[in-house]
């Protein structure tokens, strides 16, 4: 859930009701998060926020932990202070970021909160060998620190396999962006792409996965998009438990 100019507050409490009962927040500022939904923010599962976000938004998090919210901080793929993943991004500096990973998410371990990565396509660039930005992430990080939100449009936009990093990576990705992307890497509704979701999804339990979040970032209704995209996943999912 993003904070459209163009959605009301009220389309976004319909949509919940209609649809969704844990919504995943994306970028909204405290402030704001807090004076357009804050009778809401028990329901919410996750916040997502631009890495340079990251310090301000461990301090919100902690405050939101502190009164009992559960909350888990996932972090966009922006690196240092508003300058994004570059594309010749060097080994290096895949190593670098997981350090920090490891800093925030020990530091939102120690609020009772949960931490987590989301990738783009940038970081499916093979940078050592057969070894992708993503591979080095995953292995860079302390499992019990740092958890990853997989987007499964943008992980097969950038030529990755979500199969295969299961099987090199189980138990990783707790969370998981779902939407679809065609051939031209343009984001889609659910099922009218190139995303084989059934296979994927049949593979959710290697992979770790407990919530998946139906999303699409050009969506002209998001209410439609999120009705297609739950009629979609019903067909092969159900949140562990459930």
């Amino acid at each position: 859930m993003s904070p459209a100019d163009s959605l009301s507050d009220e389309r976004v409490r319909e949509l919940a009701r209609e649809i969704l009962s844990r919504p995943e927040y994306a970028r909204f500022r405290p402030s704001d998060l807090l004076e357009r939904f804050g009778d809401w923010l028990s329901a919410a599962l996750n916040w997502l926020s631009l890495l340079y976000e990251v310090n301000p938004a461990l301090w919100y998090a902690l405050f939101l932990g502190l009164v009992g919210v559960a909350l888990a901080l996932l972090v966009h793929v922006v690196w240092s202070v508003r300058v994004a993943l570059r594309d010749d991004l060097p080994a290096q500096g895949y190593r670098g970021i997981a350090a920090f990973l490891n800093r925030a998410g020990e530091r939102c371990r120690a609020a009772g909160l949960s931490f987590a990565y989301h990738n783009h396509t940038v970081e499916l660039r093979r940078i050592e060998g057969v070894r992708s930005g993503l591979d080095l992430l995953l292995e860079g990080t302390d499992p019990a620190l740092v958890c990853f939100e997989i987007d499964l449009a943008w992980t097969v936009a950038g030529g990755g396999d979500p199969r295969a990093l299961f099987a090199k990576h189980p138990g990783r990705f707790r969370l998981c962006h779902a939407k679809d992307v065609n051939q031209r890497g343009e984001d889609l509704d659910l099922g009218t792409g190139i995303v084989d979701f059934g296979a994927v999804l049949a593979d959710a339990e290697r992979a770790g996965i407990e919530h998946v979040f139906v999303e699409r970032d050009t969506e002209e209704d998001p209410l439609r998009t999120a009705a297609r995209g739950y009629a979609h996943l019903a067909r092969w999912w159900s949140a562990p438990g459930a």
